[in-house]
């Protein structure tokens, strides 16, 4: 046997495991999505550092306004429909409901807006760094190298090299030898590594495939805040413009353009699955148009989302338009085209 063939070998191997270790972290990952309710958190700002940097991947699960206590860190949606992950610093507690009172660690001062809640996504625990590995394997190229290492995967498994065709078992003729134990023949030791390599191959790339859809992950701003004082000259209030006429384009993604609510504007936009309410995609941008991809929503099923626009001043984040525009539109299985409507 050559050296060629003993690393192909050890890499197509090394490749069975590392997959197999991956599926089987999905596996688990959903698992609990399922079971439990836990939804996995991309942080996409550092007002949470040092505990919870920029780029982290946190896990939360949902749980009851009657379980959550000052100190925990809980993922909320606000006003602007926008999802907010921060502190808990006070909560009251009426006949009407629960309210809880929010600041990020790394802010001066809580967040001026309350946030009244039935429940609330706790987060139980976050890996640093990992949300930005999840958001690089959710974009296209990330995608098309998750294909690629499905796909060498099952090519490794159940290709056949021409030296192992031809030469058959080490330990017997071919798939046909083998040695007898007591009258019963026993399979050579290659056909039982090829069996497990395919096996491997598999249940992989199953595993893969349904922890990407189950754990589409839900970014999440930790907004930075501070306080400022106003002293002499007057203040004149100003009212952002929304954006109009929104027109969605189907196809191999959907486009969803508008009309500019003016030169010194830009817009901010959120894509919310209709079905629970959660945020899977939202941003900043200048241009009036902006084109939802499987990899930029994260999700490999049929789907329904609501897109929202809303404009803001240029060179700020924190004064959005009142009024904002929707449209509607799906994503099919697995990638293969989208829709605009109501469905």
């Amino acid at each position: 046997m050559s050296a060629r063939t003993t690393w192909a070998g050890r890499l197509r191997e090394g490749a069975l495991w590392l997959g197999a270790g991956l599926g089987v972290l999905c596996l688990v990952l959903g698992a609990l999505a399922l079971v439990l309710d836990v939804r996995p958190l991309v942080f996409k700002s550092g007002s949470m550092s040092p505990g919870i940097e920029s780029g982290a991947l946190g896990l939360a699960r949902d749980v009851p306004a009657s379980e959550l206590e000052v100190g925990d860190v809980v993922s909320v949606m606000s006003g602007r429909n926008v999802r907010i992950t921060h502190r808990i610093v006070s909560i009251d507690r009426t006949e009407d409901g629960t309210v809880l009172h929010l600041k990020g660690d790394a802010n001066a001062a809580p967040d001026a807006e309350a946030y009244p809640v039935d429940s609330a996504y706790r987060v139980f625990a976050d890996v640093p760094w990992a949300g930005h590995v999840v958001n690089a394997a959710s974009t296209p190229w990330g995608l098309l190298v998750c294909g690629g290492f499905v796909t060498f995967l099952l090519v490794s498994a159940f290709g056949r090299g021409r030296r192992e065709k031809d030469d058959g078992d080490s330990d017997g003729a071919g798939d046909g030898g083998g040695t007898r134990i007591g009258g019963v023949r026993k399979k050579p030791r290659r056909s039982v590594r090829r069996a497990t390599r395919r096996a491997a191959a598999v249940s992989t790339t199953g595993m893969l495939v349904a922890g990407g859809v189950c754990l589409a992950p839900i970014s999440t701003m930790a907004t930075f805040s501070d306080t400022a004082v106003v002293t002499g000259g007057s203040l004149t209030a100003l009212t952002v413009p929304a954006p109009t006429a929104p027109v969605c384009t189907p196809g191999v993604n959907a486009t969803v353009s508008w009309t500019s609510a003016g030169p010194n504007y830009s817009y901010y936009v959120t894509a919310t699955r209709v079905s629970d309410g959660a945020v899977a995609y939202s941003g900043f941008q200048t241009s009036t148009s902006i084109t939802f991809t499987t990899g930029l929503l994260g999700n490999l099923l049929s789907t329904n989302f609501v897109a929202r626009i809303r404009a803001v001043p240029t060179g700020t984040n924190a004064w959005l338009s009142s009024g904002s525009i929707t449209s509607n539109f799906r994503t099919r299985t697995l990638g293969l085209g989208t829709d605009c409507g109501h469905f």
